[in-house]
Protein backbone atom coordinates (compact mmCIF):
# COMPACT_ATOMS: atom_id res chain seq x y z
CA UNK A 1 0.00 0.00 0.00
CA UNK A 2 2.73 2.15 0.80
CA UNK A 3 4.76 2.10 -2.86
CA UNK A 4 0.75 2.93 -4.33
CA UNK A 5 0.51 6.00 -2.03
CA UNK A 6 3.60 7.31 -2.38
CA UNK A 7 3.59 7.43 -6.47
CA UNK A 8 0.15 8.99 -5.97
CA UNK A 9 1.76 11.58 -3.67
CA UNK A 10 4.72 12.21 -5.80
CA UNK A 11 2.18 12.34 -8.63
CA UNK A 12 0.28 14.89 -7.22
CA UNK A 13 3.67 16.90 -5.86
CA UNK A 14 4.63 17.94 -9.83
CA UNK A 15 1.50 19.75 -9.70
CA UNK A 16 3.15 21.91 -6.87
CA UNK A 17 6.45 23.11 -8.52
CA UNK A 18 5.79 26.83 -7.91
CA UNK A 19 5.20 26.57 -3.91
CA UNK A 20 7.73 26.39 -1.59
CA UNK A 21 9.81 23.59 -1.37
CA UNK A 22 9.77 22.60 2.51
CA UNK A 23 5.77 23.49 2.57
CA UNK A 24 5.89 20.70 -0.56
CA UNK A 25 7.47 18.07 2.09
CA UNK A 26 4.97 18.77 4.53
CA UNK A 27 2.56 18.74 2.51
CA UNK A 28 3.29 15.13 0.68
CA UNK A 29 4.20 13.41 4.67
CA UNK A 30 0.57 14.79 5.57
CA UNK A 31 -0.88 13.51 2.31
CA UNK A 32 0.78 10.33 2.52
CA UNK A 33 -0.91 10.02 5.99
CA UNK A 34 -4.00 10.74 5.31
CA UNK A 35 -4.84 8.60 2.77
CA UNK A 36 -3.26 5.73 4.83
CA UNK A 37 -5.45 6.62 7.02
CA UNK A 38 -7.99 6.24 4.65
CA UNK A 39 -7.25 3.28 2.19
CA UNK A 40 -6.42 1.10 5.21
CA UNK A 41 -9.77 -0.79 5.58
CA UNK A 42 -10.22 -0.82 2.24
CA UNK A 43 -7.32 -2.26 0.78
CA UNK A 44 -7.98 -5.70 -0.60
CA UNK A 45 -4.69 -7.40 -2.61
CA UNK A 46 -7.29 -10.11 -3.87
CA UNK A 47 -9.78 -7.90 -5.93
CA UNK A 48 -8.06 -4.81 -6.18
CA UNK A 49 -10.59 -2.98 -7.90
CA UNK A 50 -12.94 -3.16 -5.19
CA UNK A 51 -13.17 0.14 -3.41
CA UNK A 52 -11.50 1.49 -5.94
CA UNK A 53 -14.15 4.88 -6.39
CA UNK A 54 -13.67 4.95 -2.75
CA UNK A 55 -9.60 5.17 -3.07
CA UNK A 56 -9.67 7.97 -6.15
CA UNK A 57 -8.32 11.63 -5.75
CA UNK A 58 -10.57 13.94 -7.91
CA UNK A 59 -10.57 17.33 -9.30
CA UNK A 60 -13.51 17.87 -11.06
CA UNK A 61 -14.58 21.22 -12.54
CA UNK A 62 -12.01 23.01 -10.11
CA UNK A 63 -13.27 21.69 -7.40
CA UNK A 64 -10.69 19.61 -5.12
CA UNK A 65 -10.51 16.72 -3.23
CA UNK A 66 -10.90 17.19 0.37
CA UNK A 67 -7.91 15.11 1.21
CA UNK A 68 -5.54 17.51 -1.04
CA UNK A 69 -7.22 20.49 0.62
CA UNK A 70 -6.45 18.89 4.04
CA UNK A 71 -2.72 18.54 3.53
CA UNK A 72 -2.30 21.85 1.83
CA UNK A 73 -3.99 23.14 5.25
CA UNK A 74 -1.90 21.44 7.54
CA UNK A 75 1.03 22.65 5.49
CA UNK A 76 0.23 25.98 5.27
CA UNK A 77 -0.53 25.72 1.18
CA UNK A 78 -3.02 27.53 -0.92
CA UNK A 79 -3.20 24.62 -4.01
CA UNK A 80 -6.37 26.69 -5.52
CA UNK A 81 -4.53 27.39 -8.89
CA UNK A 82 -2.42 24.60 -9.21
CA UNK A 83 -4.02 21.64 -10.52
CA UNK A 84 -6.21 21.08 -13.98
CA UNK A 85 -9.67 21.74 -13.66
CA UNK A 86 -10.16 18.14 -14.09
CA UNK A 87 -8.41 15.39 -12.82
CA UNK A 88 -8.81 11.66 -11.38
CA UNK A 89 -6.25 9.74 -10.02
CA UNK A 90 -7.26 6.19 -8.95
CA UNK A 91 -4.98 4.73 -6.12
CA UNK A 92 -5.20 0.62 -5.93
CA UNK A 93 -3.48 -1.94 -4.94
CA UNK A 94 -0.61 -2.92 -7.72
CA UNK A 95 -1.71 -0.21 -9.57
CA UNK A 96 -1.78 3.98 -9.66
CA UNK A 97 -3.10 5.43 -12.92
CA UNK A 98 -4.27 9.08 -13.66
CA UNK A 99 -6.68 10.96 -16.30
CA UNK A 100 -6.38 14.39 -17.29
CA UNK A 101 -9.91 15.98 -18.84
CA UNK A 102 -13.20 14.57 -19.46
CA UNK A 103 -14.01 10.64 -19.71
CA UNK A 104 -12.70 10.05 -22.90
CA UNK A 105 -9.61 11.22 -22.42
CA UNK A 106 -6.63 8.64 -22.11
CA UNK A 107 -5.54 6.79 -18.69
CA UNK A 108 -1.93 6.49 -18.04
CA UNK A 109 0.09 4.60 -15.50
CA UNK A 110 1.80 6.02 -12.89
CA UNK A 111 3.01 2.91 -10.92
CA UNK A 112 1.81 -0.85 -12.15
CA UNK A 113 3.59 -3.51 -10.25
CA UNK A 114 2.91 -5.88 -13.12
CA UNK A 115 4.15 -3.61 -16.03
CA UNK A 116 7.00 -4.75 -17.83
CA UNK A 117 7.83 -1.38 -19.52
CA UNK A 118 9.27 1.29 -17.04
CA UNK A 119 7.03 3.72 -16.00
CA UNK A 120 8.49 7.47 -16.62
CA UNK A 121 9.73 8.74 -13.01
CA UNK A 122 7.94 12.00 -11.72
CA UNK A 123 9.82 14.55 -10.16
CA UNK A 124 9.04 18.21 -8.59
CA UNK A 125 11.21 19.81 -10.91
CA UNK A 126 13.66 21.63 -8.85
CA UNK A 127 15.30 24.41 -11.09
CA UNK A 128 14.68 25.84 -14.32
CA UNK A 129 18.17 26.68 -17.06
CA UNK A 130 17.74 29.21 -19.65
CA UNK A 131 20.90 30.29 -21.84
CA UNK A 132 21.60 33.63 -22.27
CA UNK A 133 24.40 34.77 -24.40
CA UNK A 134 26.31 37.81 -22.20
CA UNK A 135 25.97 41.64 -23.50
CA UNK A 136 30.17 42.08 -22.74
CA UNK A 137 30.16 45.16 -24.78
CA UNK A 138 28.33 47.49 -21.66
CA UNK A 139 30.02 46.29 -18.33
CA UNK A 140 28.70 48.19 -15.39
CA UNK A 141 31.15 45.51 -13.38
CA UNK A 142 34.31 45.03 -14.98
CA UNK A 143 34.26 42.27 -12.32
CA UNK A 144 31.51 40.37 -12.94
CA UNK A 145 31.73 41.08 -16.83
CA UNK A 146 35.24 39.41 -16.38
CA UNK A 147 33.73 36.23 -14.89
CA UNK A 148 30.91 36.41 -17.91
CA UNK A 149 33.32 36.79 -19.74
CA UNK A 150 35.44 33.40 -19.05
CA UNK A 151 31.78 31.56 -18.71
CA UNK A 152 31.41 32.54 -21.79
CA UNK A 153 34.18 31.50 -23.52
CA UNK A 154 34.08 28.07 -21.84
CA UNK A 155 30.55 27.47 -22.90
CA UNK A 156 31.14 28.47 -26.68
CA UNK A 157 29.81 31.69 -25.83
CA UNK A 158 26.41 30.80 -24.41
CA UNK A 159 26.51 31.40 -20.29
CA UNK A 160 23.88 29.31 -18.30
CA UNK A 161 22.08 31.18 -15.63
CA UNK A 162 20.01 28.87 -12.71
CA UNK A 163 16.35 29.78 -11.73
CA UNK A 164 15.61 29.18 -8.41
CA UNK A 165 11.87 28.36 -8.33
Amino acid sequence: MFTEINSASDFICRYLYKLEKDKIVIFKNQLIQLLSQKYNSHWDLSNPIKGGAFRSITIIDGRIDSIILAAAQKAGLDVSSCFPSDLIIWCDPYNVSYRVGGDYNRICSIYDENSTTPIKKYEIPKKSIIEIKPDLSSSKNKSQSKQIKNDAESNNGISKAILVN
